[in-house]
């Protein structure tokens, strides 16, 4: 299996497109009986919906093995860019105003002053924003994961 980059593996898939497309290929390969295998995506150039696709690969193709490769790589390929989508806008929000009133909730529960039937409401209330500063924190970390992923490749 030779080494190849980014550029040698566009040519492989400009060979197929139209004149009215644009390609893109997935930079993952999937790798059977040590050949690897791409999706390649062909786009419309006004539109830039996907008109085709297709599996290319450097190494030695056989039609059967394309054929395996091409359900993992559709459904990661897919699985990729929802995660890089949903996350990147999230991870651009500003959370510090949760941070202010988690804080506001614990100091009005330490100093105890509210009645028994408020204090349900403001416990509660102070979990419901831990909880989504904790989520944030561990979305943050997939997005550094995902980004780290693509530095790679």
């Amino acid at each position: 299996m030779n080494q190849i980059d980014g550029n040698q593996i566009l040519k492989l898939g400009k060979k197929h497109k139209k004149w009215n497309e644009d390609v893109t290929i997935e930079g993952f390969p999937y790798l059977i009986n040590n050949n690897r295998y791409f999706l390649a995506n062909y786009l419309g150039k006004l539109s830039k919906d996907v008109k085709n696709i297709a599996i290319i690969t450097p190494d030695t193709m056989r039609k059967e093995d394309a054929l395996k490769a091409l359900k993992p790589l559709v459904y990661f390929s897919i699985a990729f860019d929802r995660l890089e989508n949903n996350t990147k806008g999230r991870a651009e929000l500003d959370f510090s105003v949760y941070e202010e009133i988690r804080d506001y909730l614990r100091n009005i529960l330490n100093s105890g002053v509210l009645k028994t039937d408020l204090l349900a409401i403001y416990e509660r209330s102070l979990k419901i924003i831990e909880k989504n500063l904790h989520l944030q924190e561990e979305m943050l970390a997939l997005r550094g994961e995902l980004l780290q992923l693509l530095k790679e490749y």
